[in-house]
C-alpha cells in the first residue's frame, strides 16, 4: 500500500519519548519531513533528522510560536500527533492540586492546544490528519492513575468532538490507546519480572513495544485512512476488547 506520507510535514509533539521518538522514525522512514516539538530534544542517536522545537505543550504561547515556526519553515502541517504525556501513580485521596494540574494538563490541555493551533493550518489547505494518543486507562482504569485516566478520557472525548467539527475541512482525526508498553512510564510500578508476568497474561503473550504503537499512528495518517476519523484503535494484544 503506498502510504502516501512522503514529504508530508509531520509535527510530533512529546516526540523526545519512547513511543514519540518511534513515531518520528517511523515518519521518517516513509520519507516524511518529522518536527518534535517537546521541553528537550531526543538523543542525538534517536533523532532521525528531526527538527526539533523546544515548548510546552501546556503554554499556549509556546505552541503559537511553534505553529509559526512550522509555518514559516514548511508552508503548512499535514500531521499532527499529539504524543506528549505524563503519568503520575498516587491514589485520588493522596494527589496534591498541582501534581494533578500537571499530569490533566500535559495529557489533555496539550492536546486541545495543539490540536487547535495546527487544525488552524490544516483548515486553510483543508486537509489534513491529527492523531492523539489516548490510553486503555482511558477507557478501564486502575487504581492510583485518576489524572491520568481521566485526561486520557478526555483525549478520547475531544477527539470524537474535533472529529465532527473538522470533518468538512477533510481533516481525520483519531485516537490510539495504547495497553501496557515498555517505556519509562511504567517503570516506577512494575519492575522487568513483574512487566515480563503482566506480559505472558495478555492473549498475545507479550507486553507492547512502541514500534507497535508508531506502526497504527502512521496508519492513521495515510492514504489508507482517508475513511476512518473519530475512531479509537486499542493496541494491547488483546488485553482489553471494548
Amino acid at each position: 500500500m503506498d502510504m502516501d506520507l512522503a514529504d508530508r510535514v509531520v509535527v510530533v509533539t512529546g516526540g523526545s519519548g519512547a513511543i514519540g521518538q518511534q513515531i518520528g522514525q517511523r515518519f521518517a522512514e516513509e520519507g516524511s519531513r518529522v518536527v518534535c516539538l517537546d521541553v528537550k530534544p531526543p538523543p542525538a542517536d534517536r533523532a532521525g533528522g528531526a527538527r526539533f522545537l523546544a515548548g510546552d505543550v501546556r503554554v499556549a504561547a509556546d505552541v503559537t510560536r511553534a505553529a509559526r515556526q512550522v509555518m514559516d519553515e514548511f508552508g503548512g502541517v499535514d500531521v499532527l500527533v499529539n504524543g506528549a504525556g505524563v503519568m503520575t501513580w498516587i491514589p485520588v485521596v493522596d494527589l496534591d492540586e498541582a501534581e494533578w494540574d500537571r499530569v490533566v494538563d500535559i495529557n489533555l490541555k496539550g492536546t486541545f492546544l495543539c490540536s487547535k493551533a495546527f487544525a488552524l493550518l490544516m483548515m486553510s489547505r483543508r486537509r489534513g490528519k491529527i492523531v492523539n494518543i489516548a490510553s486503555g486507562l482511558g477507557h478501564t482504569p486502575l487504581v492510583e492513575v485518576g489524572p491520568y485516566a481521566a485526561a486520557k478520557a478526555g483525549v478520547i472525548a475531544l477527539t470524537k468532538t474535533l472529529a465532527l467539527e473538522l470533518a468538512p475541512y477533510r481533516i481525520n482525526v483519531n485516537s490510539v490507546a495504547p495497553g501496557v508498553i515498555d517505556t519509562p512510564l511504567i517503570a516506577p510500578k512494575r519492575s522487568r519480572a513483574e512487566l515480563e508476568a503482566a506480559g505472558a497474561r495478555i492473549p498475545l503473550g507479550r507486553v507492547g513495544q512502541p514500534d507497535d504503537v508508531a506502526k497504527i499512528v502512521v496508519f492513521l495518517a495515510s492514504a489508507g485512512a482517508e475513511y476512518v476519523t473519530g475512531q479509537t484503535l486499542f493496541v494491547n494484544g488483546g488485553a482489553l476488547m471494548p
